[in-house]
């Protein structure tokens, strides 16, 4: 079964959902796949995820976890792509 681990971090709780992300990243770093990881740091107003919420994009537009309910993770993708972090030439 999934386990979800919360963790509180400045007075506010983190969700850590690492079940989904970690078989991703095996498999993508198996592959030699350059990842670049989303972190939500904070919202305002209601939001789909809540700070601390993690996502996982790989150059090829493939993504584990979900950050807005799918509104935000091609926006997503597009800015990883443009600062370069889906190149692979070096950990970033």
């Amino acid at each position: 079964m999934p386990w979800c681990h919360r963790a509180q971090y400045n007075g506010r709780f983190v969700e850590h959902e690492l079940h989904r992300l970690l078989p991703f990243f095996a498999d993508s770093r198996a592959a030699a796949q350059p990842l670049a990881l989303a972190l939500v740091l904070r919202t305002a107003g209601s939001t789909y995820r809540k700070p601390g919420a993690w996502m996982l994009i790989a150059r090829d537009g493939r993504y584990a976890g979900l950050l807005s309910g799918g509104c935000l993770e091609g926006d997503l993708y597009v800015h990883a792509a443009r600062l370069g972090a889906l190149d692979g030439d070096q950990e970033r």
